[in-house]
């Protein structure tokens, strides 16, 4: 096991990094090869990290790898916080196609350096998530067993030392060789793969070594796997003078990069998928935490599960301010009639949240097989109604704790004979 006094942790250094014309650490570095917004068809990352964010919140900026159309990974000391945006390029054309969403949930997977992340709104097909290794590795044997061992994979780095830019990406690679049982350094407890740098012209020398930076943390280590980039680790370490030992031949003593392992978190970084497989708002994700007070299980809260089985999911438990650990909370949702001048208007009585990422609409039709849906908006205190036309906000009051309660009537009268349905639905709309 190797001694943790070799170790030394990227990226918690304050002060600035010394740079070399050849910042990316790079092997043989060419811009048409190694630099993804080259655009050039020599990238040796082809065409498939439509997934890979980039967040310039903070100096020198930090990652994000899709690994759902919202979820996605970065490292747990060096990761995009709420609040913060990550921007992803549809191709390696800077010219091109690019999307900006808003991280709204963040948490630390178990003791390790792996922090998975929400997006505000899923991002189109076009942004393509990576698949990730989902199996956990006990031992060193069950690694030397594995797809991993002697995995040639692609390093994602910075490209440069320039900060604020989201184009500062570039692509190197290694081999993985050797896992490490888990230490317990800074507050962490986790595997790592490793990655030795091999100075060139030796035989274990691979075309454009790679080992990571200085601020390159939480930038994913991809493996092909039956065809596709993989996440199986992200960047996390930087080891110094690291005893060789598992290698005939090999120097005693090189550096090489560590990265944190994503098979040992597969069950939580599953459990943010399932979780979050709908959208949320910002405004969810802090009813979550009070609402499931204590309970940080996003199998269990986020607003895709039902958690009290009463056949709605948390979102919609939220939306229509119902508590989702009482499956006996009904919608506070009812059917009236308004009277005015002596005519009798079909209505609905019920509570909505002013969240301003939740778009409630309505539709008013006479057999609910044909019509299209009113949004309903709300704005400086007062909620409104796209088409009064049709549908009228009769009254509204505020509840002094983020619901009001809205009577919604038809425009026109009730006829007798002619049924008449309203019919509710909330979506949540970009950030």
């Amino acid at each position: 096991m190797v001694g943790r006094t070799a170790l030394a942790l990227l990226l918690l250094v304050g002060s600035r990094p010394v740079l070399s014309a050849q910042y990316a650490a790079i092997d043989g570095y060419s811009a048409a090869a190694n630099a993804r917004y080259e655009n050039d068809p020599a990238f040796i990352g082809g065409d498939s990290l439509s997934g890979l964010g980039r967040s310039i919140n903070t100096s020198f900026g930090s990652w994000g790898s899709l690994v759902s159309p919202n979820v996605f990974l970065s490292a747990n000391h060096w990761s995009p916080a709420v609040g913060h945006s990550l921007t992803f390029f549809a191709s390696n054309d800077p010219l091109g196609p690019s999307v900006t969403r808003t991280v709204i949930a963040s948490r630390q997977l178990g003791n390790s350096d792996i922090q998975v992340g929400v997006l505000d709104f899923s991002l189109p097909s076009e942004y393509q998530p990576f698949p990730f290794f989902n199996t956990a590795i006990a031992s060193l044997n069950e690694f030397e067993s594995s797809a991993l061992v002697d995995g040639e994979v692609f390093m994602v780095k910075r490209d440069s030392d320039a900060s604020f830019l989201l184009e500062n990406v570039a692509v190197g690679k290694n081999i993985t060789e050797h896992w490490m049982a888990p230490n317990t350094i800074s507050g962490i407890d986790q595997p790592l793969l490793i990655a030795v740098d091999d100075p060139s012209g030796s035989s274990f020398h691979t075309p454009y070594e790679a080992i990571v930076q200085l601020f390159d943390s939480g930038a994913p280590l991809l493996l092909e796997i039956n065809g596709e980039k993989t996440i199986i680790g992200l960047n996390w370490y930087r080891l110094e003078n690291l005893p060789i030992t598992w290698r005939k031949g090999k120097p005693t003593s090189l550096n090489a990069s560590g990265f944190s392992f994503v098979g040992d978190q597969a069950t939580g970084i599953q459990a943010a998928i399932d979780g979050f497989s709908i959208d949320a708002t910002a405004g969810y994700v802090t009813w979550m935490a009070q609402a499931f007070a204590g309970n940080d299980d996003w199998s269990e809260t986020g607003p895709a599960i039902d958690f009290d089985l009463d056949g709605l999911n948390n979102f919609t438990e939220y939306a229509f301010a119902m508590d989702p650990q009482d499956p006996t909370s009904v919608s506070p949702i009812s059917s009236v009639s308004v009277e005015i001048a002596s005519e009798q208007y079909g209505a609905l009585q019920v509570v909505l949240r002013d969240d301003p990422h939740l778009l409630y609409s309505i539709m008013k039709n006479a057999d609910l097989s044909v019509g299209s849906f009113i949004d309903l908006s709300y704005s400086g205190g007062t909620w409104s109604t796209a088409d009064p036309a049709r549908v009228v906000i009769h009254d509204q009051v505020d509840n002094a704790d983020g619901t009001w309660s809205l009577t919604l009537r038809t425009a026109h009268p009730l006829v007798s004979g002619q049924p008449s349905f309203l019919v509710l639905q909330v979506v949540s709309v970009p950030q």
